[in-house]
C-alpha cells in the first residue's frame, strides 16, 4: 500500500507512520519543514514532501503526492484549545477545500481522523448512527467538515472512510491531563491537582489506533463512519493511578481540585460493532 500520511509528525501522525511502515507500506509524510522531519529516525524512511494548508500547491493534489493509493488525513491545528473560533473560522475551510480537491483530483481513499466529541454529552455506548450533538467549535468544525465532503466524495467516486476516535493515550503531545500528568513526574513535583475522576470514557493507547487505522486502510474498501476506541469505559481514577503507579512515582494525586469540562460527558464509549464486523 501506498500511502499518505498529513499530520504526520503530530501525536497520532508519527505513530501511524512507523506502524504503516512497520506494515510494508510505502509512506510520503505531508509536512510543512521537510529538513525538520528528517531529524527524527521514523521520517528518514519516508519520503517528505513540503505540504501547508494555508498555501496548497496549484497543480493535481493527487500527482503531486506522487498518486498514494490512501491518505490517512491526521492534520488539524489549534488543539487542545477546543473552544477556538479558529477550527470553524480558519481549519474547516483549509481543510474543506483540501479534501475536495483530493477528491476532484482522483485519489482513490482517504481516512479522515473525526472525534468522539461529535457525539458531545451524550450517555452510555455510542455508534455511529447515533446522534450528532458536538458542544465545541472543535468538534462542530469536524461535524460540518464531514457533512460537506461525503457528497463530494460520494460524487467523485473516491472512497471516504470518517473515523471517531475516542480518548488516545500514549506519547504526550496535547496539553491533556496526561500531558500535564507527566510533567508533574519528570519535574518531581509533589502533587497535582485533578478532577474527582469519576468519568468513565474509552481510552486506547496511541500504538493500538495506529495499528487500527494501518488496517482499516488496508481491509476496508468502501465509504462509511467508524468508531475507534476499546469498545469499553474505565474510570479516568483507574488510568492515571495506573500510569503513576508504572513510573514509581511518590506524586500525590489532589482528587476533586479541578472542575469536570463542561464539554465532555461523564460516561461514554465506543460502540465498536461495525468496525469489529468489518475487520472479521
Amino acid at each position: 500500500m501506498k500511502a499518505l500520511v498529513t499530520g504526520a509528525t503530530g501525536f497520532i501522525g508519527s505513530h501511524l507512520t512507523r506502524a504503516l511502515l512497520d506494515a510494508g507500506c510505502s509512506v510520503t509524510a505531508a509536512v510543512r519543514s521537510p529538513d525538520t522531519a528528517a531529524s527524527n529516525p521514523v521520517f528518514k524512511q519516508t519520503r517528505r514532501v513540503q505540504f501547508d494548508l494555508e498555501r496548497l500547491p496549484p497543480d493535481n493534489l493527487w500527482h503531486y503526492f506522487q498518486q498514494p493509493d490512501i491518505v490517512f488525513h491526521m492534520a488539524w491545528e489549534g488543539l487542545p484549545n477546543y473552544g477556538s473560533s479558529h477550527h470553524l473560522e480558519e481549519n474547516l475551510p483549509r481543510h474543506l477545500e483540501f479534501l475536495r480537491r483530493l477528491a476532484k483530483d482522483g485519489i482513490p481513499k482517504v481516512v479522515v481522523s473525526g472525534t468522539c466529541a461529535e457525539y458531545g454529552k451524550q450517555y452510555g455506548p455510542l455508534a455511529e448512527d447515533s446522534q450528532i450533538l458536538p458542544t465545541s467549535r472543535y468538534a462542530t468544525a469536524k461535524h460540518v467538515l464531514h457533512l460537506m465532503i461525503r457528497p463530494i466524495f460520494e460524487d467523485c467516486q473516491s472512497r471516504l472512510i470518517w473515523v471517531r476516535l475516542f480518548y488516545v493515550v500514549g506519547t504526550p503531545g496535547r496539553n491533556s491531563l496526561f500531558d500535564q500528568l507527566a510533567d508533574a513526574i519528570a519535574q518531581k513535583k509533589p502533587s497535582i491537582d485533578i478532577t474527582g475522576g469519576e468519568q468513565l470514557l474509552d481510552f486506547l493507547p496511541v500504538e493500538d489506533v495506529a495499528a487500527n487505522l494501518v488496517k482499516i486502510g488496508e481491509k476496508i474498501d468502501r465509504g462509511t463512519v467508524l468508531n475507534l476506541g476499546r469498545g469499553e469505559p474505565t474510570s479516568v481514577r483507574r488510568i492515571v493511578e495506573a500510569l503513576v503507579a508504572e513510573t514509581g512515582s511518590d506524586l500525590t494525586l489532589n482528587w476533586g481540585r479541578i472542575p469536570y469540562s463542561g464539554n465532555e460527558s461523564m460516561a461514554f464509549w465506543a460502540d465498536v460493532t461495525r468496525l469489529n464486523r468489518l475487520f472479521s
